[in-house]
């Protein structure tokens, strides 16, 4: 999922702002992401340990959501891309 993540990120940035700039910026929303994770993590523990433990209790659901969120990802990604790639003069 991490990988379709960044992916997803990675579309629109090579179509609006080209690939060597780009390629800068690659690294960034993870971090970001775990800065938020980890703030959330912080405030609100309960929240993951019922996340947690609902996985567990349901192993099927990690495939299904893990599966479902990275389609999610790389379908609105390349939207975003298009968008993009479509302002660009040929």
């Amino acid at each position: 999922m991490l990988f379709c993540f960044l992916v997803s990120v990675q579309f629109p940035l090579y179509f609006s702002i080209g690939f060597s700039k780009a390629s800068m910026f690659t690294a960034l929303p993870v971090v970001i992401l775990i800065i938020i994770v980890s703030a959330i993590a912080k405030t609100n523990p309960n929240l993951f340990a019922r996340t947690v433990s609902f996985f567990i209790h349901n192993h099927y659901m990690i495939w299904i959501a893990g599966l479902g969120t990275s389609l999610a990802f790389l379908a609105i990604s390349m939207l975003v891309a298009i968008g993009f790639y479509g302002k660009h003069d040929l």
